[in-house]
């Protein structure tokens, strides 16, 4: 764009006939495949701009979700809230290094400080009276028109996986952020190794994370 800017810039200030005349100038033809490519770009822009929103969206229907189910698991059923566990996922170097987020974090935090990325998915930590530690990941889904956010649940019991405890967490989810048990937006996981698999890649790093956290643990 800044190359067509300046082209643009040129003939508005020489005019269309001299600057064609310039042996280093672009000729018709080139000029028609700018023309093409700046029609291009144009609507790739406006497809980021809905993206965007929907990234935003989703990223506060993100935060309303985990206050309602940190209130929710750590109120009503007793659950022992990990607030230091609890965040969004930590930015990587190079994300903290580039423009784009250095622009987002000073215009979404007022120039705070902010090594976590809230346009990724956030992670929530509980701990029931057995001492078993339940996860739960809130994770932004993207195709090409759309945004949206599943949950994905992970319990790390001490001894044999107790189905229906892990079938009651996940409908207590359910309840919280109102939607149906078989809407696919709530999803409980036993097997971590599967998860890595996953061809969605933001469900694969909440599998490496979960990893990390369970070594720590």
């Amino acid at each position: 764009m800044n190359k067509y800017r300046k082209i643009a810039a040129e003939v508005q200030k020489i005019g269309k006939d001299e600057y064609l005349k310039k042996s280093d100038s672009a000729n018709t033809d080139e000029l028609k495949e700018y023309i093409k490519e700046v029609e291009k770009i144009d609507k790739r822009l406006e497809e980021l701009h809905n993206v965007y929103k929907l990234r935003y969206t989703a990223s506060c229907q993100r935060a309303e979700w985990g206050e309602s189910i940190i209130d929710f698991l750590a109120d009503e059923i007793n659950l022992e809230w990990h607030e230091d566990m609890t965040g969004y996922r930590q930015a990587t170097k190079e994300t903290l290094d580039s423009k784009n987020f250095q622009d987002y974090v000073k215009i979404t935090f007022d120039g705070e400080e902010v090594t976590e990325d809230t346009r990724e998915w956030l992670k929530l930590v509980f701990e029931n009276a057995s001492e078993n530690r339940i996860y739960v990941y809130l994770v932004p889904v993207e195709n090409k028109s759309n945004v949206e956010n599943r949950i994905i649940v992970h319990i790390d019991y001490n001894g044999a996986e107790q189905e229906i405890y892990s079938r009651d967490i996940c409908q207590h989810i359910c309840e919280v952020i109102k939607c149906d048990t078989e809407s696919g937006i709530v999803n409980y996981t036993s097997d971590i190794n599967a998860l890595k698999l996953n061809t969605n890649k933001s469900f694969s790093d909440t599998a490496k994370d979960l990893e990390n956290m369970k070594k720590k643990s």
